[in-house]
């Protein structure tokens, strides 16, 4: 404070002798007396570290705080731009109680060095970044939100160890889930404003009723175990509220190649995307919005890609997935070796469709890449359209939908069939031609001109259902 005094003191001096210098005839007998303002004292954004001195375990006891630069009690407590610390060594692995926030954001709150406690939160807090490497956090009470804004990493213990629902905010930040051993949550994690958080091999418990992850617009949640490794999504009771993960509208979660999600919780898509790259499994349990035996998946929009030998897999209690609109986008290509198998799309458990669309899509690859969409349970198909490709020229050759089970055609379903290579309806192929749409190792039951037909580029249309009604087949007249 002297010295910013001194400082004030200087250049009042300079401006007068300046002023005084230009002055060819002062007036006489005037003098001049400068005054001294005292300034409010600011606080410094520091790094400041947890120590507990007072042995009170109160965040509101400035005694209880060391300045990291000087190693000495700083005599404040935490305050917005601050980095917070919680660590072994030159600090306390005591708890620390009524944990709050300031009147703006701390730069960072660290949870590092083998720290042990807890930080029970008395309100709630914003910060740049929170890194939870180590201790436990509660969140007891109503309002106790924590909001990071840039960075959040978790690979070690507890957020929120309480049994209050709150809520981790990630407002833009990149976010790491990375458990060194399991991580309890106990709060919903809420993305938002561009906010994308990555999943890491291991596995996260939910520890209470109505967890969710909602993925806004913009915003994505990425499964990244690594090839042949596993990302576990547990819940250790029966939840009585809904549990389960939101995609809205522009927001979207993958699954990187070669890895595999176990999720306890169900899923559902409001108009975001699900991306299965090549070779994953993702398993999903329980009912959407606490349904009893509702479907483990639920898309009422926006679209689920499935790439070459991804698998979807529903929990075997519960009635697969249900499809009321958006798409299910089958990625067929292109090909290293053009000569291999077709790509093949599973989905494990029953499939209900009322709306929407079934495609394949040759991600800018040869459409000859042609897809196979494997339905290992029983599918009831009302509604929307299954755009299917066939070669005009080799008789067999397209798209297929096989069915390890029933299969149920009812209400106003559309197949929409696109011949390739075809020349005109005066060159047809040979007569009697057949290219499966469908193949069904149960019994496939359709009502009265059910599925319409519609196309472009093909010769005419007639259904064979043949005995035992195993497949169904478009043949050239």
């Amino acid at each position: 404070m002297l010295r910013h005094l001194r400082r004030i003191i200087q250049m009042v001096a300079r401006h007068y002798e300046r002023r005084t210098s230009r002055c060819t005839s002062p007036r006489p007998g005037v003098a001049f007396h400068p005054r001294v303002e005292l300034l409010e004292a600011r606080e410094v954004p520091a790094a400041i570290v947890w120590r507990n001195y007072s042995r009170d375990y109160d965040f509101n006891n400035a005694a209880n705080w060391m300045d990291d630069a000087t190693l000495l009690p700083i005599g404040r407590v935490p305050t917005g731009g601050d980095d917070v610390y919680f660590r072994r060594g030159l600090g306390s692995v005591a708890d620390c109680e009524n944990f709050h926030g300031a009147a703006s954001a701390y730069n960072s709150v660290n949870l590092i060095n083998d720290y042990t406690g807890t930080i029970t939160l008395s309100s709630g807090f914003t910060t740049g970044t929170l890194i939870m490497d180590d201790g436990d956090i509660s969140q007891p009470t109503a309002g106790t939100d924590i909001t990071v804004t840039t960075n959040f990493t978790w690979t070690f213990g507890v957020l929120n160890t309480s049994n209050n629902l709150s809520n981790l905010n990630l407002n833009g930040a990149t976010a790491v889930f990375a458990p060194e051993q399991t991580l309890d949550l106990g709060s919903n994690v809420n993305l938002s404003n561009g906010a994308v958080a990555t999943l890491k091999e291991g596995t996260i418990n939910v520890t209470n009723d109505g967890v969710d992850f909602n993925i806004n617009a913009n915003c994505g949640l990425l499964v990244d175990p690594g090839e042949s490794k596993t990302t576990s999504v547990n819940v250790n009771m029966n939840p009585a509220e809904i549990t389960q993960i939101n995609i809205a509208t522009g927001g979207w979660v993958k699954v990187t190649s070669g890895g595999k999600w176990l999720s306890d919780i169900p899923l559902k898509n409001e108009g975001g995307s699900f991306i299965l790259e090549g070779g994953t499994f993702a398993h999903f349990n329980r009912g959407v919005d606490a349904v009893n035996n509702g479907p483990s998946y639920k898309q009422t929009s926006g679209a689920t890609y499935i790439a070459a030998d991804a698998t979807v897999s529903l929990g075997i209690f519960y009635s697969g997935m249900f499809m009321s609109g958006g798409a299910i986008s089958i990625k067929c290509g292109p090909k290293p070796d053009p000569a291999t198998s077709t790509f093949r799309a599973n989905i494990w458990g029953d499939l209900t469709i009322t709306g929407g669309v079934i495609e394949y899509d040759a991600a800018g690859g040869d459409r000859r890449n042609w897809g196979e969409f494997l339905v290992i349970g029983d599918v009831l198909w009302s509604g929307g359209t299954y755009y299917h490709f066939v070669d005009a020229q080799t008789e067999g050759v397209g798209d297929l939908w096989k069915v390890e089970g029933d299969f149920t055609i009812s209400g106003s379903p559309t197949v929409d069939v696109t011949a390739l290579d075809f020349v005109s309806i005066a060159v047809p192929p040979s007569s009697g031609w057949e290219w499966n749409l469908f193949e069904a190792t149960g019994t496939i039951t359709a009502a009265n001109g059910t599925p319409s037909l519609s196309g472009v580029g093909f010769w005419g249309y007639v259904f064979d259902l043949n005995n035992p009604k195993k497949w169904w087949d478009v043949v050239g007249l």
